[in-house]
């Protein structure tokens, strides 16, 4: 099947955002009280894969799919109002 990337998802609970820019790569944002966190993944095992796999195919409706708009609206958001955590890696 052929995408067009990138791809936008948002978990459920609206405080986890997804950028999918490939099938094997995507960024998360993640608000967590007054810190956010925006995470490259580069898929390396299956597992990753199928993560990806997931998000784009929206699996068991977990995700809500969203515009690229209410993704960097949200990041602009983040990066304005709250404070960024590193996460370590």
């Amino acid at each position: 099947m052929s995408y067009h990337f990138p791809l936008y998802r948002r978990y459920l609970h609206g405080n986890t955002y997804y950028r999918i820019n490939s099938q094997e790569n995507f960024d998360e944002l993640m608000v967590i009280g007054k810190f956010f966190v925006l995470k490259n993944f580069q898929a390396r095992i299956l597992p990753e894969y199928q993560l990806i796999i997931d998000l784009i195919d929206n699996a068991e409706d977990r995700w809500e799919i969203i515009e690229a708009e209410d993704f960097d609206k949200k990041l602009d958001f983040c990066k304005t109002n709250l404070k960024e955590k590193k996460l370590d890696q």
